[in-house]
């Protein structure tokens, strides 16, 4: 839509210029497109900086999921399938799985090439978001949007690491661009890309399956409307909103997620915690206001002004009934539910990631909708556009913070340092590794024969016989010293083990049991100090 001021042109013009003016109107309608383009282009390269800055660089930095995830990369490129060292095959985000595996083909396994497709899809969220903030707000809001995803620290440490979530935020985006678009224009394509979106969201993250719920939503709406205009129009006519595309693409999600459910049932029923056991982690209800707060904070950073601008936009949407703000709550309330009150775990930002996302495009339309509805009385001498645009900039201007993403997604200093000196000790073949994170170690050293831990590693043993050993690498479970003599020395008698003891206050300070480590520490003939807070200790046996 042409700018206000156009139209004053146009109305004050006579019949000779007007070709003229209709062309300047045409010319700077261009012009504001390829500045909005500008700045999409602008936005998405500063996203990609903020996500790269640093990352390339000395192997060894992997977290325990982000080494998780390489395993089953390494599998399908060797195998197909995301088959782990341990023959056990990791259903868990293939969406996430499959294109580190193409970027391990075209630039080989390091570090960077495991973290690189998080970083691409943590940056193509930019471009999405702001087609995305445009369907619903106009070229500002979606402008808004995309600078703000750009630079939004969460967003961008999680896109700096290889696992589930700069994934799962994208296709989460793309899934809400094509419900809002279904909704909005009515076409069986939008509508069918809308299901299909959903039902890939759950290979991407499980927690996808909150999408259903706007989904649904949308496709109530729809039929509604079908059934609407069959009783206007009567039988004999045939209605243009079809319910055929909404029932579909509602038939494509659900399919999705019964496929999933069997992938995870079928393949996880081995592990001590059975076939259901770490699906239930996500549903056990407790109530604490402490999540219900860090999440709050999280919707509130900023000085509250997305989380009062979203609130704004509420009476003014029940009273144009724009039923396109409702589907957006759906996309937020219900996960903020699930994440500060049904999950057992401590509250977790990669919980909240979608949430903001969610909560950036509800402050986007409110101030849309308000700028219009105050432009109508004329109760202001500022355009629609104009007022919003400045409410949005002065939202922004406040979340602007640069340096608090570059800080946080920062490597440790000595990242890697304990893996050099792993390669500098010559581990032989007839030596064994033991460690605490089993498949960092399992990554980089291509092989661990014991995992140390005594707390909370059911979900992760497979029972062989009298062994418990664990799932991605096979490696046999020592809990105790009691069991490290009879698993490891009697066994193994004159040989040397490797301790790579992480130093990580969870891993090594919590899940370990305290007197196996003080064992450990007595026993060792040598013992080396990396300077990463990791500890390597040699023992002979």
């Amino acid at each position: 839509m042409a700018p206000a001021s156009h139209d004053v042109l146009l109305a004050s013009a006579g019949s000779a210029p007007r070709p003229l003016l209709g062309n300047t109107v045409r010319v700077s309608e261009r012009a504001l497109s390829l500045a909005g383009v500008a700045v999409v282009v602008v936005a998405t390269a500063l996203g990609l900086w903020l996500r790269l800055h640093g990352l390339p660089g000395a192997d060894g930095t992997l977290s325990i999921d982000e080494a998780r995830l390489a395993l089953a990369s390494r599998g399908i490129l060797e195998h197909g399938l995301p088959q782990l060292p341990s023959g056990w095959i990791y259903t868990r985000g293939l969406l996430s799985s499959y294109p580190v595996t193409l970027a391990f083909a075209l630039l080989g396994t390091s570090d960077f090439a495991v973290r690189l497709p998080s970083i691409l899809t943590g940056t193509a969220l930019v471009p999405t978001i702001y087609l995305l903030g445009r369907q619903l707000a106009g070229r500002g809001g979606g402008l808004f949007a995309a600078l703000f995803v750009a630079q939004y620290p969460p967003l961008v440490v999680w896109s700096r690491q290889a696992w589930l979530y700069a994934p799962y935020v994208l296709v989460y985006a793309l899934a809400l661009l094509f419900i809002v678009r279904a909704h909005q224009s009515g076409r069986a394509r939008d509508q069918l890309l809308a299901g299909a979106l959903v039902g890939l969201s759950f290979f991407a993250h499980e927690l996808g399956v909150f999408l259903l719920i706007p989904l649904a939503a949308q496709v109530a709406v729809r039929l509604a409307c079908a059934a609407r205009q069959t009783r206007q129009t009567g039988a004999r006519d045939r209605p243009a909103v079809s319910p055929l595309a909404p029932l579909a693409a509602l038939g494509l999600a659900v399919g999705s997620l019964g496929l999933l459910w069997l992938l995870v049932t079928a393949l996880r029923a081995e592990t001590l915690v059975g076939s259901h056991g770490e699906l239930t982690e996500y549903f056990s209800p407790r109530l604490d206001g402490a999540p219900f707060r860090f999440y709050g904070r999280m919707l509130l950073d900023g000085r509250g002004l997305l989380l009062a601008l979203a609130t704004l936009g509420i009476p003014l949407a029940l009273a144009q009934r724009r039923y396109v703000v409702l589907l957006l709550w759906l996309a937020l309330l219900p996960p903020f539910v699930h994440a500060a009150a049904i999950i057992p775990d401590q509250p977790q930002e990669r919980y909240g990631l979608t949430l903001v996302v969610a909560l950036v495009l509800l402050a986007a339309q409110s101030a849309r909708a308000w700028a219009a509805w105050l432009a109508n009385r004329r109760t202001l001498p500022l355009s629609s556009g104009a007022l919003a645009g400045a409410v949005l900039a002065l939202t922004l201007l406040v979340h602007q913070d640069l340096r608090r993403g570059l800080e946080r997604g920062e490597l440790p200093p000595r990242g890697g340092a304990w893996l050099q000196e792993a390669r500098g000790l010559g581990i032989g073949p007839a030596d064994l590794v033991m460690s605490d994170l089993p498949t960092v170690a399992g990554w980089y050293l291509g092989d661990l024969d014991y995992w140390v831990s005594s707390e909370q590693y059911q979900k992760y043993a497979l029972q062989t016989g009298e062994l418990r050993r664990d799932v991605h690498t096979g490696a046999r479970l020592v809990r105790n010293v009691g069991e490290f003599q009879r698993l490891v020395v009697e066994p193994n008698r004159g040989r040397t083990l490797w301790v790579f003891a992480s130093g990580r206050s969870y891993q090594w300070g919590e899940l370990v049991d305290d007197s196996l480590k003080t064992f450990l520490e007595r026993s060792a003939q040598r013992r080396i100090a990396p300077g990463d807070g990791s500890r390597i200790l040699r023992i002979d046996l």
